[in-house]
C-alpha cells in the first residue's frame, strides 16, 4: 500500500533517493560500528583501572552514562553521513522552522495527560509503589537528565530521521514504520533484564512516535515527546528503564506483581494503551491515504 510522502520524506526523495537495502546496511553498518567502538573503549576504561578503585555501584554508573552520552557518537556519525556523504539537508531529517511546542501542542498535552493517567492509575489500584531515593544527587540527576535528552535526540535522527526517511521515500510509509521501530527496539532486546513486554513496549512506543513522524513531518516533536518519556520515567520516577537501573533519581518507582518489583516500561497496562493510539492512528493513515499531508 502506497501513501502520499509528508514534507520531509518529499525532500528526502528530492534530494538523493536511495534504494532501501542501501539505507538499511549502512544504518546497521554505522549502528553496529559505533557499539563496537563504544563497547571496547568502555571494556579498556575499565579494565585500566586498578582492581579495587571502582565499586560495584561505580561501575553500574559508569556504564549508565557512558551509554547515555555514548549515543551522542551515534548522532554525529549519522549527521556526517547525512551532511557529508549523502549531501542532504536538515529538512530531510524532518528538522523544520517551525516550533514544535507552539504548533503541535495538543499532541504535546495530549501524551503527557496520557503517561500521567497511566501512573495514576497503578497509583491508585495499588500496584505501583514510589519513595525517595536516597542517593539523590541534584548534580548527578541533571547530567542522567541530559544524558537521557541526548540519547532521545540521537533515536530520532537515526530511526526517525534518516531510516524511516530512507526507506519511505517509495510511498511505502508502514515498511519505512515498522522497520525502523524494530531496528530500535532490536538494539534494547538484547539486554537480558528486558521482559517480553518491555521489548513490545518499546517496539510499540517506536511505532507511534513514527506514525506521529509522518503525520507532522516535525521531528523537533517526537524529539520532546521521546525525552519527556524516558526522563519522567527514568530520573524523574527512577524506574528501571531500558533494561537499566537509573542512579541518584529523584524517586525509586516500581510495579509490584507477583512479589517482584517490575519496571514501569514493562507493564501490560502501557501495552494495552500503545496498542490502542498504535492502532487509531494506523486507521487515520488509512482514511487519509487519499489526501495530500498538509505541510507543516
Amino acid at each position: 500500500m502506497f501513501f502520499p510522502l509528508n514534507e520531509s520524506i518529499s525532500q528526502t526523495k528530492k534530494e538523493r533517493q536511495m534504494n532501501k537495502w542501501t539505507v538499511i546496511t549502512r544504518s546497521i553498518i554505522v549502528l553496529l560500528m559505533m557499539q563496537i567502538i563504544l563497547g571496547a573503549l568502555s571494556a579498556l576504561l575499565l579494565l585500566l583501572l586498578p582492581p579495587d578503585a571502582a565499586p560495584e555501584e561505580w561501575i553500574n554508573d559508569f556504564n549508565i552514562y557512558f551509554s547515555l552520552y555514548g549515543s551522542l557518537f551515534n548522532l554525529i556519525t549519522i549527521l556526517i553521513l547525512n551532511f557529508y556523504v549523502e549531501n542532504k539537508s536538515w529538512k530531510s531529517l524532518g528538522w523544520m522552522t517551525s516550533s514544535a511546542v507552539k504548533k503541535h501542542s495538543r499532541i504535546i498535552g495530549a501524551a503527557v495527560l496520557i503517561l500521567l493517567t497511566l501512573i495514576g492509575i497503578n497509583i491508585l489500584t495499588g500496584f505501583m509503589r514510589m519513595e525517595w531515593n536516597e542517593n539523590f544527587h541534584a548534580v548527578f540527576f541533571l547530567l542522567t537528565v541530559l544524558g537521557f535528552f541526548i540519547q532521545a535526540v540521537s533515536q530520532e535522527f537515526i530511526f526517525r530521521g534518516y531510516i524511516m526517511n530512507g526507506l519511505s521515500v517509495d510511498g511505502r510509509i508502514l515498511q519505512g514504520i515498522w522497520i525502523n521501530s524494530l531496528f530500535l527496539a532490536l538494539i534494547f532486546i538484547v539486554n537480558s533484564q528486558l521482559s517480553l513486554f518491555g521489548s513490545l513496549n518499546i517496539l510499540l512506543f517506536s511505532g507511534v512516535l513514527s506514525y506521529i513522524f509522518y503525520f507532522t513531518s516535525n521531528i523537533k516533536l517526537t524529539i520532546l515527546l521521546n525525552a519527556a518519556t524516558q526522563i519522567i520515567i527514568g530520573p524523574l520516577l527512577g524506574s528501571n528503564f531500558q533494561g537499566q537501573d537509573i542512579p541518584h533519581s529523584l524517586l525509586i518507582s516500581y510495579l509490584e506483581s507477583s512479589q517482584e518489583r517490575v519496571p514501569m516500561d514493562q507493564d501490560i497496562l502501557f501495552t494495552i494503551v500503545l496498542l490502542i493510539i498504535a492502532a487509531f492512528l494506523h486507521f487515520k493513515l488509512y482514511r487519509n491515504q487519499s489526501e495530500e499531508i498538509e505541510t507543516r
